[in-house]
């Protein structure tokens, strides 16, 4: 009877494959999980580009949460794609294309004249109310949200910290740390907000 100690699998290495990889974090290697990000972040990135430009605000957070998006399928499925460099570039174009449509639906508002829009045939102040809507929805959503995700967003979106100053804070090893950690956070605060009727409100007046 064989009387070695028994150990687990070994930890990945940036020169494993990739299919190696994939494999590993399938399996519970949450470790695989940055080095597969390294292997398909360049062409993550080469996706977005064709879609959205240098100066484009979003583009970095769109190929890090496809490249998170891309784990989390995985995780979720248990099965690797024969061809992941295609399988995460289509991702990245769906969610570029995502984006452009959110974008033509809702676009920016100045907040200086916005007030003073009249009710025009295509019911500006109608479209003014609904956004103040929303608005306060999201408000109530992150004040039921734990204090560390609410930290996370208000410091990302309201504060506009750079992700690297977080992750060194946070005492992470790699900046997808905290991007996985928005991305989980996001997901709550959306369950969240599909958990109450529109406007946040809970059935019984509870905030």
């Amino acid at each position: 009877m064989d009387q070695r100690p028994q150990h687990g699998p070994e930890p990945p290495h940036s020169t494993d494959s990739l299919a190696s990889l994939i494999g590993g974090y399938i399996a519970g290697l949450d470790q695989a999980g940055d080095l597969i990000c390294v292997h398909l972040e360049p062409v993550t990135r080469a996706e977005v580009a064709r879609f959205l430009p240098a100066t484009d605000p979003d583009r970095d957070d769109v190929a890090q949460e496809t490249l998170l998006a891309f784990l989390a399928h995985l995780r979720r499925t248990g099965i690797a794609p024969d061809r992941p460099e295609a399988f995460v570039t289509t991702m990245a174009a769906n969610r570029c294309r995502n984006l452009h449509r959110q974008r033509r639906r809702r676009p920016d508002l100045d907040a200086k004249t916005a007030t003073d829009w009249p009710l025009g045939p295509k019911g500006n102040v109608l479209d003014l109310l609904e956004e103040r809507e929303l608005e306060q929805s999201v408000r109530e959503g992150l004040a039921r949200l734990d204090a560390e995700c609410r930290k996370l967003l208000l410091a990302i979106y309201m504060e506009e910290t750079p992700m690297e100053r977080l992750q060194r804070e946070a005492g992470l090893s790699t900046v997808q740390g905290i991007y996985y950690r928005k991305y989980a956070c996001l997901k709550k605060l959306h369950s969240l907000l599909n958990s109450a009727p529109f406007g946040g409100r809970r059935k019984g007046g509870d905030a």
